[in-house]
């Protein structure tokens, strides 16, 4: 761990060194880590987290992690352990170490992403499940030979909660023609002029673009978010020697298919 900022009460930026015989992760857009940890007296957690510094970026990567309490001793165990991979994260000291691995690339409808592939490209999210979508943002507007259109909706409980909202609103600001932010609170102050309640059709239609062959929607946050908007990923038959089949994206349903995309224009992570 080389540094880290509080984003919010309970959210940290945190950046660690890359080992020198990796200069950059070298994964295409958007890319992804696994974070393993073995506490003392119980089993090995794992946990994919997405970074939010560029794929092409030396020497570090950012992840940013909501440290979520240690669990008390009668929490189902269904759930895991106590404890955590967040709760992890956040409480490392500078100099100290995270054992990560990249997973594979990303295939997204058959291929990798590209530049170019989708004139727009909207994101829904929720929470931290802004992760993903802050890499792309910052990765396709540093890009100035990429022409792709971005839409923003991040959901939140409260205003304080919305992470990296002063960097979002300074793209959106910069970058006028190409990238716009739609904030949704459930619990908001009394001044709030942004989205209420729970992502419904008419905060999909407000700050996504519209349904078409050249549009991809990415969806990231809570199983309980992906339910309302999109509807749930699912997993495929594990393969032989294997516990768990491939994630597969699933039947579209929920907002998206309400406000009238399908299923090829919607990805889930």
């Amino acid at each position: 761990l080389v540094s880290t900022e509080s984003i919010s009460p309970d959210s940290k930026l945190l950046r660690f060194a890359l080992p020198s015989v990796l200069p950059t992760l070298g994964m295409p857009l958007p890319s992804c880590l696994k974070v393993k940890y073995a506490p003392a007296g119980g089993s090995t957690l794992d946990k994919s987290y997405s970074p939010v510094s560029l794929p092409n970026q030396t020497k570090y990567v950012e992840l940013l992690v909501k440290g979520y309490p240690p669990r008390s001793p009668d929490h189902p165990g269904t759930h895991g352990a106590a404890g955590g991979l967040g709760h992890f994260l956040v409480n490392l000291q500078v100099g100290e170490t995270a054992d990560m691995e990249i997973k594979a690339a990303r295939i997204i409808h058959g291929d990798l992403w590209r530049s170019g592939r989708w004139r727009e490209l909207g994101l829904l999210c929720g929470g931290t499940g802004i992760a993903p979508m802050l890499q792309m943002v910052r990765t396709l507007l540093s890009d100035p030979h990429d022409g792709t259109r971005l839409s923003l909706v991040l959901a939140n409980r409260h205003l304080e909660d919305i992470l990296m909202k002063d960097e979002l609103d300074k793209w959106a600001l910069s970058h006028p023609d190409r990238f716009r932010v739609r904030y949704v609170l459930s619990s908001p102050p009394d001044s709030w002029q942004g989205g209420v309640g729970w992502v419904d059709v008419a905060d999909v239609k407000a700050g996504l673009p519209p349904p078409g062959d050249s549009t991809l929607i990415m969806v990231c946050g809570t199983d309980g978010f992906l339910d309302t908007v999109s509807g749930p990923t699912v997993r495929g038959p594990p393969p032989a020697g294997k516990k768990q089949g491939p994630k597969l994206q699933g039947p579209l349903t929920g907002v998206l298919q309400s406000a009238g995309y399908k299923e090829e224009m919607v990805y889930k992570f």
